[in-house]
């Protein structure tokens, strides 16, 4: 009787350059294009030119350059639940309603930028593996993006409730969740884990639920309330900084689970991601991994024509066996045949 061959196990793990060439602005570029779609009648500006002239001193005009970065202003936000300190004359209530406004901006400049999921390269890069390998339900995602395009184009491959967010979700429990439910997926189904939060997760800090909730309609400057205690509730994302919250409990298992994961990985394919400093606690996650399972097969896919460089480099103090390519996400999509082999 011949012994069944064991299947590897692989992660993929995206940054910031697999949303980028779908038309999601990059950190550095996303205030800017919030900003330029924002009508300047309407509350919503007031409320974000109060916030710029208050915590950045500036005024308009505010051209490109003197836009803070996303760092910053997640960082200026979240640094009061850090800490437990309000801003003297500004509330924890103020503060939370300037972030539902600026997100509802973000997700309103996210939304505009991917909005033909079938056409965008997610859903060729999902379309392309699902084409090559047999055991794609079984296939594992973690993004650092809180965009939703790798989401979107996984649910049009293979249903929304195929795809295990590693989170208890609100969404599972029909007698509370009435407008968007959802079937628990079953094990062994495809994992999409999302380390930094997404722009569809609303989290209630009473009961400490979370919640998936559609970010196509009108309402997203809305207040949501928990479906569970009525508590209001606020999107999900971690700051891109050196300062984390990752105390969340629904957060804390995600992240545990994504180290249980690339610890068991036999391949790991990073795309799009620099492994920035700031991510202190992805390196000893990784290093965590390497070291549990050494010689791992990795693939790091960076931007095309880029020079084996600092990014290499970040990773080479991790990993053992690295494949670096500097081909962009595009081309790596179109020849993803012989690398998954």
């Amino acid at each position: 009787m011949e012994e069944e061959i064991k299947k590897p196990s692989r992660v993929f793990f995206l940054g910031a350059g697999a949303s980028f060439v779908d038309g999601v602005p990059l950190q550095s570029q996303l205030l800017k294009k919030c900003f330029e779609l924002i009508d300047k009648d309407s509350f919503e500006y007031t409320q974000i030119k109060e916030f710029f002239e208050v915590f950045f001193n500036l005024k308009e005009p505010i051209t490109g350059n003197d836009f803070p970065k996303m760092e910053q202003l997640l960082g200026m936000l979240e640094m009061p639940k850090l800490i437990d300190i309000d801003y003297p004359g500004y509330s924890e209530k103020r503060i939370n309603e300037f972030k539902r406004i600026i997100f509802g901006v973000i997700l309103k400049a996210l939304r505009k930028c991917s909005s033909d999921i079938k056409k965008s390269y997610n859903y060729r890069f999902v379309k392309k593996i699902k084409d090559n390998l047999d055991d794609f339900d079984e296939i594992n995602f973690i993004t650092m993006n809180y965009d939703t395009v790798l989401d979107d184009s996984l649910s049009l491959l293979n249903t929304l409730e195929k795809i295990d967010f590693g989170l208890d979700l609100v969404n599972y429990y029909s007698r509370y969740n009435k407008k968007f439910p959802l079937e628990k997926p079953m094990p062994g189904n495809i994992h999409l884990l999302k380390l930094h939060g997404s722009i569809s997760y609303r989290y209630c800090r009473v009961c400490q639920s979370i919640e998936l909730v559609h970010t196509d309609g009108d309402d997203i400057f809305d207040q949501s309330f928990c479906s569970i205690d009525g508590t209001p509730t606020e999107i999900l994302v971690v700051p891109p900084s050196f300062f984390k919250n990752l105390k969340v409990p629904p957060l804390m298992q995600l992240w545990i689970k994504a180290r249980l994961m690339l610890m068991d990985a036999d391949e790991i394919y990073f795309i799009g991601y620099s492994l920035p400093l700031a991510d202190i606690p992805v390196w000893q996650m990784l290093k965590s991994a390497e070291l549990a399972r050494p010689n791992k097969k990795v693939i790091v896919v960076d931007a095309k024509g880029k020079k084996s460089g600092e990014i290499n480099k970040r990773y080479s103090q991790i990993f053992t066996n690295i494949e670096y390519l500097p081909i962009g996400f595009e081309s790596f999509i179109d020849s993803i045949e012989k690398y998954l082999m």
